[in-house]
């Protein structure tokens, strides 16, 4: 099983912008669900789910999900950082299959409008073995060396000051946005480090509106328009 696409699904119960969240659809189904049924569109596929919610580890089973992890509530708080679930995923999967994967592709609930195409395109640059850390984002017009301040005391000034003046945003240097559509780490280094940034990161770019990240209610009705439209 170790050549296997090693999948993990990280959902928990509570939120502070939506309350069940990954129980919301978007479309007839549910954030949980999309991750799942977009999961097992990639080949050699072993799906995993971790979860503090009763309802989401039925949806899962239901749903066939291979491996499933009844998540302990130290690590569903609303400030536990995620890189503690995906570790534990890693500990508890060692543990009872005694199976260390090469890499962990992550698929969180809250981005249901990305493709296949787009995670194929993640994977395919994972495997060029110059990466510890792949991700998707999209170009922001929101610029922390053109448009973007930060507050000094009783003014404000530029984020990110350079040597060179802009006038205009297509000016100053590329910027992304982080999307939450994928990420696909280097389990060895995931081990080691605390801030997943920290290595040879590479982004795969996807539209803005296919990397849509569900927090708020706004969120939810902004997703299910764009969803409703390209069907």
């Amino acid at each position: 099983m170790i050549n296997k696409n090693y999948i993990l699904i990280c959902a928990r119960k509570n939120s502070k912008g939506i309350k069940n969240k990954n129980l919301k659809k978007i479309g007839k189904h549910s954030l949980i669900e999309h991750s799942i049924r977009i999961a097992k569109k990639i080949n050699n596929n072993y799906i995993s789910v971790s979860t503090d919610s009763k309802k989401i580890l039925e949806i899962s089973k239901k749903k066939s999900v291979q491996f499933l992890i009844n998540r302990p509530t130290s690590l569903a708080k609303d400030k536990t950082p995620e890189i503690y679930v995906w570790k534990h995923f890693i500990q508890v999967f060692k543990k009872e299959k005694n199976i260390i994967p090469n890499y962990l592709i992550v698929l969180p609930p809250t981005s249901p409008l990305r493709n296949i195409k787009d995670i194929n395109k993640c994977i395919e640059k994972y495997k060029s073995k110059k990466f510890d850390l792949v991700i998707m984002g999209y170009k922001t017009n929101h610029n922390p060396y053109f448009n973007m301040v930060k507050k000094k005391k009783y003014h404000v000034e530029i984020v990110n000051k350079s040597k060179g003046i802009f006038f205009r945003r297509q000016d100053a240097p590329e910027i992304y946005n982080i999307s939450t559509a994928c990420y696909i780490i280097n389990v060895k280094y995931l081990s080691k480090v605390d801030n997943i940034y920290n290595g040879r990161v590479g982004l795969v770019e996807i539209p803005t509106e296919r990397s849509i990240d569900i927090d708020t209610k706004l969120d939810l009705k902004f997703a299910n328009f764009i969803y409703n439209d390209n069907k």
